[in-house]
Formats: structure tokens, C-alpha cells, sequence
């Protein structure tokens, strides 16, 4: 009977989850439209985040959570957990693109040394540098192949791009382009900044380590205390997940877990 009872909330949960995870992508795909940024739909971030929901909702389940709490709390954590997931990778995504850009750059500077235009060192360092960074040349050759200019095909690669190395070697190239000037002396300067950028970072993520995994831990000791004590002692726990009043303390406190979340992650953000 419990059985039944179990899939009947799951097929709620997975209904409800659905049609607030359907009005959020329309709400974002409308931001994007409105902004005119455009964004490319990866469903496997909408798969992670929805097996990460599924996951707290059969653990909330199997505590004795009454279905609308477990419900509620696992669409927050499906909503939550997708644009965690999004911004976390378009973070990978830059710091990725940041360190093939040393190696991109240097490329082009050797072969505007070598004589050769702006638009052909470009093309050179298609065939030589990165994927990260040869991708986003080949978009910038792609759209003056279409009759952009130069300059507005760079600034559309500076919006996509947004890093402040990126910014600084692009803005380079477009000053370079509208005004003249010795172009590969300050691309092999933004070079050997780039360098030192990825040594103190190196140094500062040596340094922080160990406060780093202490947040970790005490961020986690809480949920794995909850799930060990509803199997440990149910009884005892009962009193959090079978009353109103025990849910309204539960739900306060996974808010000021999430906001303890948040600002740790504020403090131990790294500056350089």
C-alpha cells in the first residue's frame, strides 16, 4: 500500500516540478530574448538538476515527509540546483577559454610579426591554438565572412566572452584596429600578464584549500545528520516531519543552511 502511495506522490511531484521548471525556462528564455544575448539550450544541465531533485525528494520520502513539503522543497531544489549547474559551467566555460587565450594570442602576435593582417592571424590561430579559443575565432571569422566589420565582430566575441583578460586583449585588438599601433608588443605584454594572473591564482587556491573543504564539511554535516537520525531514531524525528509546526522549523532551517551556503561562498570567493 505504501508502495502505491509513493508512486502516486511521484507522479505529483514529477508534475508540479514540471510545470515550474516550464514557467522558469520560459521566464529565462524570455530575459534572453529581451536582451538579445541569445542562449543555447542544454538540456543535460535540466537532467542533472532533475536527478538531483528526484534524489531529495525518495530521501524526504523515505524520512516521513508528508508529500506537499516533499514536493515543495524538491521543486525549489530542481529550480536551484539548474541554475547552479548553468552558472557553474559558463564559469568552466570562461576559465577554460581564459587559459587557451595565452596561447591564442601569442599565435596571433607571431604572425602579425610574421607580416601577416589581423584577419589572417586570426585564421592562422584557428588551426593552432585551443578548441575554446579557436571556436570563438571561427564565430568571429564566420560573421565577416557575412560583411561584419572587424570591430563589431570582436565586440560581439567581448559580450559572449566577458572575461577581464578577454576584455583586455579583444579591447587590443579593436583599438589596434581602429586607430593603428604596435599590436603584437601589447598582445605579448597581455600575455605575460596573463602568466602571472595564473600563478597567484595558483598560489591563492594552495592557500584557501583548507578553508575551503572545512566548508564543505560543515555545509554537509547537517543534511547527512538528518537523514542519520530519521533512520536512527524515526520516533524522535517525527516530531520535524509529521507535524506543521516540525516542518515550518524544517523548512527555516534548510533556508539558513542555504543562505550559510551563500555566504561562505561569498567569503571564500577569490579576488585577483
Amino acid at each position: 500500500m505504501e508502495i502505491h502511495f509513493f508512486i502516486f506522490d511521484f507522479f505529483i511531484f514529477m508534475a508540479l516540478a514540471c510545470v515550474i521548471l516550464a514557467i522558469y525556462k520560459y521566464g529565462e528564455s524570455r530575459y534572453y530574448l529581451e536582451h538579445a544575448h541569445g542562449s543555447a539550450v542544454n538540456y543535460h544541465q535540466t537532467i542533472k538538476a532533475g536527478v538531483v531533485s528526484l534524489f531529495v525528494f525518495i530521501i524526504l520520502n523515505g524520512v516521513g515527509i508528508n508529500m506537499i513539503m516533499s514536493t515543495v522543497i524538491s521543486s525549489a531544489t530542481l529550480i536551484f540546483c539548474h541554475s547552479f549547474i548553468k552558472k557553474l559551467e559558463q564559469k568552466k566555460k570562461m576559465q577554460t577559454f581564459d587559459k587557451a587565450l595565452n596561447e591564442g594570442i601569442q599565435i596571433i602576435s607571431t604572425s602579425l610579426r610574421a607580416g601577416l593582417t589581423l584577419r589572417e592571424s586570426l585564421l592562422a590561430s584557428v588551426k593552432s591554438s585551443p578548441r575554446a579559443f579557436g571556436d570563438e575565432i571561427q564565430t568571429v571569422l564566420r560573421d565577416l565572412g557575412l560583411g561584419v566589420s572587424m570591430e563589431d565582430a570582436l565586440m560581439e566575441m567581448r559580450k559572449r566572452v566577458n572575461t577581464p583578460i578577454a576584455n583586455l586583449a579583444l579591447g587590443a585588438m579593436i583599438i589596434s584596429n581602429r586607430q593603428g599601433g604596435d599590436l603584437p608588443a601589447m598582445l605579448l605584454k597581455i600575455g605575460n600578464t596573463i602568466n602571472q594572473r595564473e600563478r597567484i591564482a595558483g598560489k591563492l587556491k594552495a592557500l584557501t584549500a583548507q578553508g575551503r573543504m572545512q566548508a564543505i564539511l560543515v555545509a554537509s554535516a547537517p543534511p547527512f545528520l538528518f537523514v542519520f537520525m530519521s533512520f536512527y531514531d524515526p520516533k524522535r524525528m517525527a516530531l520535524l516531519t509529521q507535524n506543521f509546526l516540525g516542518n515550518c522549523l524544517l523548512a527555516l532551517a534548510v533556508i539558513l543552511e542555504i543562505i550559510g551556503i551563500f555566504v561562505t561562498r561569498k567569503i571564500m570567493e577569490l579576488k585577483y
